[in-house]
């Protein structure tokens, strides 16, 4: 694919409603697969990784039509196994679907090969599937820390468990620049969101959000239920219950953004809960990776959570900072 048709192609995904972000990531990955390598012949090649030792001879499954060959390869981009064999798919065509199709039977396969070694950690990577690896670029030093750690050394002993446990889930999923290969986008969001909850809860704990008592409860209970009237269901009275009685997410969360936020937190509520199509709000994607709705077979999967990431990256780092601000004015006035 030539430049120029690669902005063809972008344009067009554009046109019909995806972000620039996430129609680069799709023309990308047909033009990955454009670029199909001549080696490969009529396979789909990728590369299986894992702590474990090599078979003895090459392993066929052909009910998957992949074939793992035993002899290990050197000096791959792959940084953080014991082992690495090369894994071939034969596919029909060289097609989107045709790969989309050999990445579900390649990601069946590594799930049947860690549930039958007690859950081991083994990954598969493809250029033509995993985008290349990235990273900060740092030193590390010791004034921007201490600066922050003055912060957190204001924070109540409840609140600075919270920001603490954010930090980790901040951190923790994400692979360094020599483990790229790592497929671990539905872990660094989920664990971003995780880090995001942390801090909802740490601002509400320093300006807690006004909460109805009992009496007031009971009076919005009585209203709600004679705007529905007698046709009142099972459905009514969980929504009565989660509005009234134990309040979802949302109302803690659009509470925190907008002490947190300043005159960001509209956008930042609207990325979180309203955003079109709904499918990619930031909290319905992570329902989705943790009630295992999301498709996780499909390479598109990716291309999304990489565009919507960056928005859900901005939340939290202007939670975390709105947290510490919030706390150090409370404890100067």
């Amino acid at each position: 694919m030539s430049h120029n048709e690669l902005i063809t192609r972008v344009k067009q995904y554009k046109a019909e409603g995806y972000d620039s972000s996430h129609a680069f990531g799709l023309a990308m990955f047909e033009a990955r697969i454009d670029a199909w390598p001549s080696g490969w012949g009529d396979d789909f090649v990728a590369l299986i990784f894992g702590d474990f030792d090599p078979p003895d001879e090459d392993l066929e499954f052909g009910a998957l039509n992949i074939a793992i060959e035993s002899e290990p390869l050197k000096n791959t981009v792959i940084r953080s196994a014991r082992t690495v064999l090369r894994a071939r798919v034969h596919v029909p065509d060289k097609s989107v679907a045709a790969v989309k199709d050999a990445t579900r039977k390649l990601n069946l396969l590594i799930g049947l090969l860690s549930c039958t070694n007690q859950g081991a950690p083994i990954r598969w990577w493809s250029h033509v599937t995993h985008t290349g690896g990235g990273g900060v670029g740092y030193k590390i030093q010791a004034e921007k820390p201490l600066n922050l750690l003055a912060l957190v050394d204001l924070l109540p002993q409840e609140v600075r468990q919270r920001v603490t446990a954010a930090m980790y889930w901040i951190r923790e999923p994400r692979g360094m620049l020599l483990e790229h290969n790592r497929s671990d986008h539905l872990a660094v969001y989920a664990g971003y969101w995780n880090a995001f909850e942390c801090l909802v809860e740490a601002a509400d704990l320093i300006t807690p959000r006004e909460k109805l008592d009992r009496g007031s409860k009971k009076e919005q209970i009585r209203e709600r239920l004679a705007q529905v009237g007698d046709e009142v269901g099972p459905g009514d009275i969980e929504e009565i219950y989660q509005e009234v009685v134990n309040p979802r997410l949302r109302p803690k969360a659009e509470h925190a953004i907008k002490l947190c936020a300043g005159d960001a937190a509209t956008d930042l509520i609207r990325e979180c809960f309203d955003v079109e199509p709904e499918e990619q709000q930031l909290y319905r994607l992570r329902n989705a990776i943790n009630h295992g709705t999301l498709d996780i077979d499909d390479p598109e999967t990716i291309i999304l959570l990489e565009a919507r990431f960056p928005k859900l990256w901005i939340l939290v780092f202007t939670m975390l900072n709105g947290v510490l601000t919030l706390n150090s004015r409370k404890v100067a006035a």
